[in-house]
Order: C-alpha cells, then sequence, then structure tokens
C-alpha cells in the first residue's frame, strides 16, 4: 500500500509499494497550485528536479521535455481566452 512518509524542501515523499521513496513536489506558485511527481528516487535528483519547477512551474515536466508556448507574435487578442482555457486543462491533465 502507498502512502506519505515524508516531507522534504519541495513537498513530500510518497513511499511506493515497493517501498521506494518517490519525491512529490507540492507548491503554489503566483495563486496556482501544483502537485507533481518527480519521478525520483533520491533526494539528490528530486532537488535537481525542483531547480527545473522553480524555473518554469508551467512549463515543468519531470520527463525533461519542454512544453511547447505559442509565439506571442502569433497570438492576437482573440485567441487569448482560447489560450488561457488550453492552459488550465493542461495543468488539469497533467495532475
Amino acid at each position: 500500500m502507498s502512502n506519505v512518509t515524508g516531507k522534504w524542501d519541495g513537498g513530500y515523499i510518497h513511499t511506493d509499494a515497493s517501498g521506494r521513496k518517490l519525491y512529490m513536489i507540492r507548491k503554489q506558485v503566483n495563486g496556482v497550485r501544483y502537485e507533481i511527481s518527480t519521478r525520483a528516487y533520491s533526494e539528490t535528483a528530486a532537488h535537481a528536479q525542483l531547480k527545473l519547477f522553480q524555473a518554469n512551474p508551467g512549463a515543468y515536466d519531470p520527463n525533461g521535455n519542454r512544453k511547447r508556448m505559442p509565439s506571442t507574435s502569433m497570438l492576437s487578442w482573440s485567441g487569448i481566452p482560447r489560450l488561457l482555457k488550453g492552459q488550465a486543462e493542461q495543468r488539469q491533465v497533467d495532475r
């Protein structure tokens, strides 16, 4: 059975069914709450992932893939609501 077994600088430690410690990020940045796995099983690796998260929380991907953000030169005023809706939906998918 999985459970929360401790805290670290970026959030909490989750012990999986195999007994491995998985480091999770739990932060609130600019009013947006994030709770996402670092996919790291050591504190050193988790801290490296935390630095990547802190650099750009909205685009953070523990796999190292960069999420593409639309070019501002291609964004019109009429497209802003659609962009914001897409970003909100993506945050829900990432959780």
